[in-house]
This record gives C-alpha cells, structure tokens and sequence, in this order.
C-alpha cells in the first residue's frame, strides 16, 4: 500500500518539477508562497471575517456552508492579491 503513495508523490513532485523548469523559477516560486501565505491568512481571519460579517444575517442551518463558500472567497483573494505582489517583484 505505501508503494502506491510513493509511486504517486514521486509522479507529482516530478510534474511540478516539469511545470516549473517550463515557467521559471521565479514564477513557480511566487504562486507557491502566494498559496502558502493565502493559507495562512484563511486560516488566520476566517473566524474573525465571519463573526463581522454574516453572524447576523445567517440562521444556524446554513452556517457552516457560509463558512465553507467564505473560507474559498478569501483563499482566492488572498491568492490573487499575493499572487499579484510576489510575481511584481520579478522586474527587480
């Protein structure tokens, strides 16, 4: 069974690597940290986003489907954003 997982790490982190050599370095490199830092802030300000936000107009049954749509609406802004400022760097 751990051969399976092995095989299959192995294929993914040799697709990444193809993917990277054909976009750079740079570029690769941006839209990693950009997914990594996205994460962190979800993870970070997701509570806080909800509680401010749609605590008052939700009943408790569509709660954690909210939580779930917002959770994904800030992952992709926050990506984009620091998609956008880590890959501007590449003209320095």
């Amino acid at each position: 069974m751990m051969d399976i997982w092995h095989i299959g790490g192995l294929l993914l982190i040799a697709i990444c690597a193809i993917r990277g050599y054909k976009k750079g370095f740079v570029n690769t490199l941006g839209e990693m940290l950009a997914m990594v830092f996205s994460g962190g802030f979800v993870y970070l300000l997701h509570t806080w986003a909800f509680d401010a936000v749609f605590m008052t107009l939700l009943k408790d049954h569509m709660v954690i489907v909210v939580r779930v749509i917002l959770c994904v609406v800030l992952y992709i802004v926050f990506f984009l954003i620091l998609k956008a400022l880590i890959l501007s760097l590449r003209i320095f």
